[in-house]
């Protein structure tokens, strides 16, 4: 019977710890008389393990961070459990503040009336101890994109810990920093203040008024620790054991006034800035033109007072005599504590295709003077270039031709001019033009012999690359196929020009530009052209070697036969017949 009671006890004290005490849900805070800028403590209490909805406070107070703990008690047999939520609030404005009923699971706490009073200037003054912000923002009214430069300075005459400052948040402006924070040390009021010197651009993308939010400090106070004295008054390890208090700082808003831009400005792009300079320079310098050789033209735009994302687009004029391949541009955005520096550069590979002589345009950057509140325009002089002449592509005498024949029926009609002065001029003046133009006859003959016997040894030639190719053409063919292979886009451009010039016989083809003029067949040159917009264009996207070697290599071969039966036509043409067969 005894072994049933106790056993009956242990199920009653296990049913007790089981079965908590359901208390009132509470909430009360460390202070209800806060300066402003300072935080408070809200502590809630309830025995339910329900998390407190705090979506009320968001109206008038910050939610800083929040902690939690629970507590288990066994008194006289009765278990009970508590659980505790300390909260930290700043609030949002001063006055008179009322942190509302907060629901804990089916319960609510009841509302706390706290006065938050103002400190001035956006501080937290604590007796001659204080921290408080300075904001202001320059100019007032500007142009759209124009800079406003806003300058935060946090003035602090008491220890702190993990101090941050917001960086203004605009969804219709660009906000940039303007380089590093400055420390300096300031008097006022008797006080000495170290002060953080931060600054920002802000630029507005849309006219109307702005408003700059609230620039917010987030830190942790220290709060005097009169607990720990040692020996003296002087505890070493005071600091490190020193509490803090959460502290926010929030400064008012600014507003600007956004102007649009001037009706009476017609330029493309709108740029106000302070300043604004646009240079060239050229590789090599001074720039030597020849017809397919590359020259490389640098365009720099640089300007103050702006944002690299507010630059417009350096343009050359495209020209009928010089294909211009730019590359993408390269922007860069620095500061020097006052305002941003922006610069944009773009290069671009300039190929002339035609000789002569020809004019550059003017390229003219339209931009709004914001010191002086006028336009003004950066310009580059049109520039007058001489391109020296390149390598004309050979003509075959058209088929059929006969030359031979032109030149006998020349002959003839100079003789007949010839032959009533002769006659003329006397017997005597006849005869020695007789033997003039016996002995010439037998010349002419004797002439005619020895170049048509030059002419059958000189037909036996075979043609370049026709046959049986020699060592040079075909070690550079090797080179130019195994540089297609493995999409080498430089050697692929240099072996198909070296191959140009041993089938046509013409070490001054240098380039691409040059040989392009070689071909007739216009999918040839589109892989030409092709070629050279990868090697000196910005858009270079990807190269087919493999496509380029099937089309240049037959087009190369043709370009050899056509080289060797023009030879042989001007090799047979190279003697005029003495009379015209029929």
């Amino acid at each position: 019977m005894m072994i049933r009671v106790r056993w009956a006890g242990l199920w009653l004290l296990t049913a007790l710890w089981l079965v908590p005490a359901h208390a009132a849900v509470i909430a009360h805070v460390d202070r209800v008389v806060v300066p402003e800028g300072e935080s408070l403590t809200l502590v809630i209490e309830s025995g339910s393990d329900q998390e407190p909805d705090l979506q009320p406070l968001q109206k008038d107070f910050d939610v800083l961070g929040t902690s939690n703990s629970k507590q288990i008690q066994f008194i006289n047999g009765q278990v009970s459990s508590r659980s505790s939520w300390n909260v930290q609030l700043s609030p949002k404005h001063d006055g008179r503040l009322v942190i509302p009923a907060l629901t804990v699971g089916d319960e609510q706490t009841a509302p706390i009336n706290i006065e938050v009073t103002k400190a001035g200037k956006g501080a937290i003054v604590s007796g001659a101890e204080d921290l408080f912000l300075e904001v202001d923002a320059e100019p007032k009214e500007v142009y759209v994109r124009e800079q406003v430069v806003l300058t935060v300075k946090f003035f602090q005459a008491i220890d702190i810990r993990d101090g941050s400052l917001s960086k203004p948040e605009l969804d219709n402006a660009v906000v940039e920093k303007l380089g590093e924070d400055r420390v300096t040390e300031e008097m006022r009021d008797g006080v000495s203040y170290r002060v953080v010197h931060r600054k920002f651009a802000i630029f507005p993308q849309s006219s109307g008024k702005l408003t700059i939010p609230a620039v917010v400090f987030d830190g942790q106070m220290m709060v005097a620790n009169r607990g720990r004295r040692a020996y003296g008054g002087f505890d070493p390890f005071d600091r490190f054991l020193q509490q803090t208090r959460p502290v926010r700082l929030r400064s008012d808003p600014l507003a600007i006034t956004v102007l649009p831009q001037p009706a009476t400005v017609t330029a493309d792009w709108w740029l106000p800035v302070q300043q604004l300079s646009l240079n060239e320079t050229w590789t090599p310098d001074p720039p030597v033109f020849k017809v397919g050789e590359p020259v490389t033209r640098s365009l720099r735009l640089e300007a103050t007072g702006t944002v690299e994302s507010q630059l417009p687009d350096i343009k050359a004029a495209d020209s009928d005599n010089i294909k211009i391949y730019p590359d993408q541009p390269v922007s860069t955005l620095s500061g020097n504590g006052e305002t941003l520096l922006a610069s944009k550069e773009i290069k671009m590979a300039m190929i002339p295709t035609a000789a002569g002589t020809f004019t550059l345009p003017e390229i003219r950057i339209p931009w709004w003077n914001t010191r002086l509140r006028r336009m003004e325009v950066a310009r580059i002089a049109p520039r007058e270039i001489t391109v020296e002449g390149g390598v004309a592509a050979p003509v075959a005498p058209a088929a059929g031709t006969a030359l031979t024949t032109q030149t006998v029926a020349a002959a003839q009609d100079a003789a007949a001019t010839a032959a009533p002065m002769l006659m003329a001029s006397g017997s005597e003046a006849s005869n020695w033009v007789s033997v003039a133009m016996l002995a010439l006859w037998f010349a002419t003959l004797g002439g005619w012999w020895w170049d048509r016997r030059r002419y059958r040894r000189s037909a036996t030639v075979v043609p370049v690359n026709a046959g049986k190719p020699d060592a040079r053409l075909s070690r550079v063919s090797q080179q130019f196929e195994r540089a297609c292979d493995i999409g080498d886009a430089r050697q692929a451009a240099a072996g198909v020009v070296r191959l140009a010039q041993l089938v046509n016989g013409d070490e001054r083809l240098k380039n691409l530009g040059q040989i392009t003029c070689l071909f007739a067949d216009a999918e040839v040159v589109k892989e030409l052209e092709r070629l050279e917009q990868h090697l000196y264009g910005h858009d270079t996207g990807t190269w087919d070697g493999n496509a380029f070697k099937a089309r240049m290599l037959p087009a190369v071969h043709q370009l050899s036969q056509q080289v060797a039966d023009r030879r042989a036509v001007q090799s047979r043409q190279s003697l005029p017949e003495l009379y015209a067969s029929g």
